[in-house]
């Protein structure tokens, strides 16, 4: 059973792409430049910014927006104002108190899912 799947390759098909087997052949090109271009992105973001920021701005925000939104493109637009007001946060607060701005950064960026979730608690979230 190990070695018919090992040597099958359909099952790569169904496990990178979502369209039906017809069409994956011709998807696989793109989808492996973007996740090649992404691995390389997210690298240099790491050397220059450090692994707690790079995964802070990928995570919290779409997380922080997937507890009051609902729909893709909704999600997608507030977890963009999250994380944009997170970091203008996180920003005037290391200036402020003359903090460093990485940490700081990450630290008001934290505090966002517990605001989205007491937003979520309190009814905010939209209904589909």
């Amino acid at each position: 059973l190990t070695r018919r799947w090992a040597l099958d390759r359909s099952h790569l098909i169904h496990a990178i792409s979502f369209g039906d087997e017809g069409t994956a052949g011709r998807t696989f090109p793109w989808e492996f430049a973007f996740f090649a271009g992404f691995a390389i992105l997210i690298t240099m973001a790491v050397n220059l910014a450090g692994v707690l920021a790079v995964f802070a701005f990928l995570i919290i925000p779409a997380f922080s927006a997937s507890l009051i939104a609902n729909g893709f493109g909704k999600r997608l637009v507030v977890g963009w104002g999250l994380g944009t007001a997170g970091s203008f946060a996180g920003l005037v607060c290391a200036y402020v108190a003359d903090l460093p701005v990485g940490a700081t950064v990450v630290s008001v960026l934290g505090m966002v899912p517990i605001i989205a979730g007491a937003i979520r608690f309190l009814g905010g979230r939209a209904r589909a």
